[in-house]
C-alpha cells in the first residue's frame, strides 16, 4: 500500500496569514525560503514584503506573468517551471539570482527573454528553459543563449563546457560582424 501524502488546499491568492502559516515565520521580513509549489496561484503578491527571500519555488501553478518578482535583492534561486508564462515581463532587478527554472512554460521569444535576463540577472549560472516553444531560426538555441549569457555553467540540465562557451562566443562575434557588414553594404 502506498503512503498517503497530506494535501494542502490550493491557494487562490496570497495573504500574510497564509504565508506565515505555511512558513512558520513570525514576520514576512524573516522569510528566506518560500515554497508555493502546486497551489493554483495566478499572481505573485506580497514578495516585496520579504526583502531577504533567497529561494522561491512557485512551480506547478497558473502564473501567466512574473509581475511582482522584482527588487528581490537577495533572491538566488527561482523556480517557475510548469506555469503558463508567455514572457518574462515583470521580472527585474534580481542581482544575486543564480538558478532560474523556466521549464515547461509557453515562452516563444528567446531574444526578448535573453535581453531581460542579461539586464536583470547578471550572475545567473544555471538556467533551464526546456519544453518551451522557442521561435528561433534553425531551431537550435543553445549556442545563441550561451553567447548572450556568458556566465552560465549549466543550461537546460547540461553543464556548459569551456570549449562550448568559446564556440558560442566565436559564433556571436561572427554573427555581429555579418550583421554589421550587411548594414554597411545596404547603405551604400
Amino acid at each position: 500500500m502506498k503512503p498517503r501524502l497530506p494535501t494542502q488546499p490550493r491557494l487562490v491568492s496570497l495573504s500574510e496569514e497564509i504565508v506565515l502559516q505555511r512558513t512558520g515565520a513570525t514576520d514576512l521580513s524573516l522569510i528566506r525560503v518560500l515554497n508555493l509549489h502546486g497551489n493554483g496561484l495566478t499572481r505573485l503578491t506580497m514578495l516585496r514584503e520579504m526583502p531577504d527571500l533567497r529561494k522561491l519555488v512557485v512551480s506547478c501553478n497558473d502564473l501567466t506573468t512574473l509581475e511582482g518578482v522584482h527588487h528581490l535583492n537577495e533572491l538566488r534561486y527561482l523556480d517557475v517551471g510548469f506555469n503558463r508564462l508567455g514572457s518574462l515581463e515583470g521580472l527585474s532587478d534580481l542581482p544575486r539570482l543564480q538558478h532560474f527554472d523556466l521549464s515547461w512554460n509557453r515562452l516563444t521569444h528567446i531574444r526578448n527573454a535573453l535581453t531581460i535576463l542579461r539586464k536583470h540577472c547578471p550572475v545567473l549560472t544555471s538556467l533551464d528553459t526546456r519544453h518551451n516553444d522557442w521561435k528561433r531560426p534553425g531551431g537550435e538555441h543553445r549556442m545563441h543563449v550561451l553567447g548572450r549569457l556568458k556566465q552560465l555553467k549549466h543550461f537546460d540540465g547540461v553543464p556548459v563546457s569551456e570549449d562550448e562557451m568559446t564556440a558560442a562566443l566565436r559564433a556571436l562575434v561572427t554573427s555581429r560582424v555579418s550583421v554589421a557588414t550587411l548594414a554597411s553594404r545596404s547603405r551604400g
